[in-house]
């Protein structure tokens, strides 16, 4: 989940700087926001607003700088009140989301889901 303030302000500033990212970084980057628009925001280095990230899909949520705070402390109590079983275990697959290859499931997340069903929570 990420939550940026309305006058948050991002860029990817690698072709301004001679730098390059790790193809896992790329990878993850255009998983989350897709191939073409990942190619702009490095090919550019462009400058963008908080609304403009929150279109292509890099934040999910977009609150005032006064509210930021609140939002991010509502969040974080409401994960507080859910199952931390389901929380860490969804968190280790869905990493794997959208990192190439079809969607398998492996050794872990059957056992995983296997010990959520046992237990019940």
């Amino acid at each position: 989940m990420r939550i940026a303030a309305a006058d948050a302000r991002f860029s990817v500033p690698v072709a301004k700087l001679g730098a390059l990212y790790l193809r896992s970084d790329l990878h993850r980057l255009a998983a989350t926001i897709g191939v073409g628009r990942c190619k702009k925001l490095i090919y550019s280095s462009t400058i963008v607003g908080a609304e403009q990230v929150l279109v292509i899909g890099l934040v999910d949520e977009v609150v005032s700088e006064e509210q930021f705070e609140a939002a991010l402390g509502a969040f974080v109590d409401i994960m507080v009140e859910r199952s931390s079983f389901t929380l860490q275990r969804s968190k280790q697959m869905l990493r794997a989301a959208g990192h190439g290859g079809g969607v398998r499931e492996t050794g872990e997340s059957l056992a995983a889901f296997a010990e959520a069903m046992q237990a019940g929570e």
